[in-house]
């Protein structure tokens, strides 16, 4: 059951792991007990989840408990304990918590790279969580700093097309396209759509995402009809599989509205 509930997740089908999830956490927290490993397991389970649906609170309060219950079990340096902790840096983030994520996800980087070496799987996630909150917080040449040589070494361990070798690419692009490297942040993005689209499939959120922030970097370039459309038909999908009131999805029609009002003001005055 919850190797099936973590697959739904990586498929993007967060809803479906959530019907899993919730039932299963209650039931092991009811008759294994709160401190079980398999309830500490369903639990972080259903705290990603929560985060993946939009649901930043419930998560946090979920992660911030598994956390204490972790360190009080297994110790505070414990792998699982610091994987909850990275968890829990994701949602201080989410939540805008930025001072909080980053004092987290700085120990943590020193406790990876410390304990596991540099290119551990856990060492690079930590430091791809410590860089998208620096990019969160408008802080884009510190997150740079960490996105630049991070990204080479996804490529090198994973390979060009690797769903997490894409994540990172995105954040990179993200970064580009915020410092004004517009150019640079539309040729990743390209790439980075046409592997989403071949490899995870048109309705999974990574690629919907990937093709919101091409269409937003193209109508930066170009100011275009098909671009526009292309953020419509991004903005509908986030609202089929994400749900309308996903703040992702808020988010995206949000920067819609702006431009139609941009659009509408210079019609207007021209």
């Amino acid at each position: 059951m919850h190797s099936l509930s973590v697959h739904y997740g990586c498929l993007g089908r967060y809803n479906d792991a959530l019907k899993l999830a919730e039932p299963s956490a209650e039931l092991s927290s009811r008759v294994l007990g709160a401190e079980h490993p398999s309830t500490l397991t369903w639990m972080q389970n259903l705290g990603v989840t929560y985060g993946k649906l939009g649901r930043y609170s419930d998560s946090l309060r979920i992660e911030e408990s598994l956390v204490k219950i972790s360190t009080k079990v297994l110790g505070a340096e414990h792998p699982l304990t610091l994987v909850r902790m990275q968890n829990l840096g994701v949602s201080y983030c989410n939540l805008r918590k930025y001072s909080d994520a980053l004092k987290l996800q700085h120990s943590l980087c020193d406790i990876f790279t410390n304990t596991l070496g540099a290119e551990h799987p856990n060492t690079l996630h930590a430091i791809r969580d410590h860089a998208w909150t620096y990019a969160q917080s408008s802080h884009y040449l510190k997150a740079l700093d960490l996105q630049t040589p991070l990204f080479p070494v996804y490529q090198k361990l994973l390979g060009q097309e690797h769903p997490l070798t894409l994540r990172v690419a995105h954040d990179l692009s993200e970064t580009f396209f915020h410092l004004g490297r517009h150019n640079d942040a539309l040729n990743l993005q390209k790439s980075i759509f046409n592997a989403s689209q071949e490899n995870l499939g048109e309705n999974h959120p990574d690629t919907i995402s990937s093709m919101f922030i091409l269409a937003r970097t193209q109508y930066y370039l170009t100011d275009c009809t098909d671009t526009t459309d292309l953020l419509k038909s991004a903005i509908e999908k986030s609202k089929q599989i994400l749900g309308d009131g996903h703040p992702i999805t808020l988010t995206r029609i949000q920067y819609m509205n702006t431009i139609q009002i941009n659009s509408t003001a210079e019609e207007i005055t021209g």
